[in-house]
């Protein structure tokens, strides 16, 4: 054996100081031939291909977990367009594999669903953070100075990307909001 190669095999088996094997994000039993071809690809490209491994593998465990992450739909889709180096085919049963699409189906409604206006719009925006508005605005309509009838305002439109946080809202009268909102329209 060449010393580059000894090297590089060294490189593979100790990324990290301190390691003691391969760089893994898990502990699990890892088949020896998969462990040869990924260092046998290692030597001949410098490519790491076990974390793709690993993150492959987890998508079978986190089934009866959390939703899937971006990344791992995105995983599992390229993996699915042979675009992986490793074969999913051979990783999982066909019934595992859509049970796998399945739960990133589900997964990809949820995080679009957390983006989605309506879920920004509700979440964070407690009665606390009202209240603290309203205090910070001494309990009057920040436009006529009015106590009555008090509403809290966003001023970046949550539809728009504004957030739920105190440096974007302001206490108004009911009629003051009301007429920001009428302006508003009349500009769309």
């Amino acid at each position: 054996m060449k010393k580059l190669e000894r090297t590089q095999i060294g490189d593979f088996l100790y990324k990290n100081k301190g390691s003691t094997g391969v760089s893994r994000q898990g502990f699990y039993g890892l088949p020896r031939d998969v462990f040869e071809l990924a260092l046998t690809e290692y030597l001949k490209t410098g490519i790491d291909h076990l974390s793709e491994y690993d993150e492959l593998t987890y998508l079978g465990w986190d089934l009866s977990g959390d939703e899937y992450s971006m990344e791992q739909i995105s995983l599992l889709n390229r993996a699915m367009d042979h675009q992986t180096f490793w074969e999913i085919r051979a990783l999982y049963t066909p019934e595992e594999i859509e049970e796998m699409l399945e739960h990133s189906m589900v997964s990809l409604s949820l995080i679009n669903y957390r983006k989605s206006y309506s879920h920004r719009r509700k979440q964070g925006f407690t009665q606390r953070i009202k209240n603290d508005c309203k205090k910070r605005d001494e309990y009057k309509c920040k436009v006529c100075h009015s106590k009555e009838d008090l509403v809290v305002h966003h001023i970046k439109e949550v539809i728009k990307g504004g957030e739920n946080e105190l440096d974007n809202l302001i206490t108004l009268c009911r009629n003051c909001h009301k007429k920001i909102h009428s302006k508003k329209g009349a500009r769309k």
